[in-house]
């Protein structure tokens, strides 16, 4: 596993724990695209 793949893993955790918690839908400020989008497009992403 390379260590950029590591690192999403992390920030997984810790946005999917903040949705969670909150209630609300992460997005990336700028797009407007949701977290769920995003992972959807990494590679290794689960279909």
């Amino acid at each position: 596993m390379s260590a950029s793949v590591t690192a999403w893993s992390y920030a997984d955790v810790v946005v999917a724990r903040w949705q969670q918690l909150t209630g609300q839908k992460a997005t990336l400020d700028g797009e407007g695209r949701t977290f769920e989008e995003i992972a959807e497009g990494r590679p290794g992403a689960a279909a």
